[in-house]
């Protein structure tokens, strides 16, 4: 385990307060070093049994390394019913880091009701204690609303104090706004591309996969698929499951590699292991269509339905067109009318122009334009010209 810089720095201070001479205090003292010791000698058991009973007699430093190893199951049972206490004592002692461990119980619904509003408070009185980690949590909470007021200007200078602090996560998400242009940015790729490196050199998993993915489009850097995978490689070592989908794709799609379905669908696969939806998507899209493994319509929806209840729009229209199908699982048939409710009253046309599709190319069921009409309307109505010329060739 990564002992945090935040607990490295105060270490000195730690030991200091048992330095006035007593016996027990001294005792205290070694017991306190020897456990942070191993605490970040990744010697687990060793920490657990030298912190407890520190713990338990009310030490906060203690109280969050306890809260921290029971919290994440590292060296000894997880248990985040006791974890919990613990992590919440050091916090309102104003321990940062658990402070921000407090957030991710509340964000996460850790042995509680998922709270967002409670997760924001925690993590900003961390961020307020300089803990550049809780600065970038609060900063998306903040960006999409999550808990508290949307505000891009409050979002960014959260960001941007985590940023100075070379927190990677913070970097990299500055950096794909910067890609898009939002959060009040200004389009800006070569910057983003050179944050997206900051980032990476730092260890970011997710900075590695964002650069693999700019070099296999061609986005603000020369189109280079063998770089792109050398990038994604990187992130998969780092085991980000969305980096094993971006590899799934290239070998699926033959980029700067030879067409390879059962490499592809490993690396699915073991992204789908995470619950990464768009690998589930993909499974379910390969076994649909018959791309590179044997046709099957019962694993399709299979792998579509985990996609869909993982959060992919994408499983979710095919989801919505299984639903009429001869042959529609229960839960195609349960969950459809929620997805159906979902996409005809947003506001994503380019997804509502994928239902009409799915109605015309006749895969999923019998080419029905009828259906095809109604959701090319629902895209039409969003502005979308490709929708309104479908409407015309379909005479609606």
């Amino acid at each position: 385990m990564h002992l945090p810089v935040f607990a490295l720095r105060l270490l000195p201070l730690v030991l200091a307060v048992f330095a006035g001479g007593a016996a027990h205090a001294q005792d205290s003292g070694e017991r306190l070093r020897l456990g942070w010791l191993a605490f970040e000698s990744a010697e687990p058991l060793k920490a657990y049994r030298l912190l407890l009973p520190l713990a338990d007699q009310g030490n906060k430093y203690a109280a969050y390394a306890i809260g921290e190893l029971l919290l994440d199951g590292y060296g000894v049972a997880r248990d985040a019913p006791r974890a919990v206490p613990y992590l919440r004592r050091a916090a309102e002692q104003e321990i940062p880091v658990a402070q921000e461990r407090m957030g991710a119980v509340y964000y996460f619904g850790l042995n509680t009701a998922r709270d967002y509003a409670m997760a924001a408070q925690w993590f900003e009185r961390a961020a307020r204690n300089g803990y550049a980690q809780a600065q970038g949590n609060l900063a998306l909470m903040i960006q999409q609303g999550q808990g508290v007021p949307r505000d891009q200007a409050t979002a960014r200078y959260w960001l941007e104090r985590a940023m100075a602090q070379n927190d990677a996560n913070a970097l990299n998400t500055y950096a794909g706004l910067l890609m898009v242009g939002g959060g009040g940015l200004a389009r800006d790729g070569a910057r983003a591309i050179a944050l997206y490196r900051s980032a990476a050199d730092l260890g970011s998993a997710a900075a590695m996969n964002n650069l693999g993915g700019a070099y296999r489009d061609g986005e603000q850097v020369p189109q280079d698929f063998d770089t792109a995978r050398r990038w994604f490689e990187k992130s998969a070592a780092r085991r980000l499951p969305q980096a094993y989908t971006s590899l799934g794709a290239l070998y699926l799609q033959g980029q700067g590699v030879a067409r390879d379905p059962e490499r592809a669908q490993g690396y699915f696969r073991r992204a789908a292991q995470s619950s990464e939806p768009q690998a589930e998507y993909n499974m379910g899209n390969m076994y649909l269509r018959g791309d590179g493994v044997r046709s099957d319509r019962a694993a399709a929806q299979f792998w579509l339905a985990l996609a869909a209840a993982h959060g992919s729009a994408l499983a979710k229209a095919h989801m919505i067109v299984f639903a009429r199908a001869g042959d529609a699982t229960d839960d195609a048939r349960r969950y459809a009318p929620a997805y159906f409710n979902d996409l005809a009253a947003g506001s994503d046309a380019e997804l509502q122009m994928l239902v009409g599709e799915l109605y015309i190319d006749g895969v999923i069921v019998p080419p029905d334009q009828a259906e095809a009409r109604r959701w090319f309307d629902f895209a039409a109505r969003r502005g979308d010209a490709r929708a309104a010329e479908r409407l015309k060739v379909l005479g609606g």
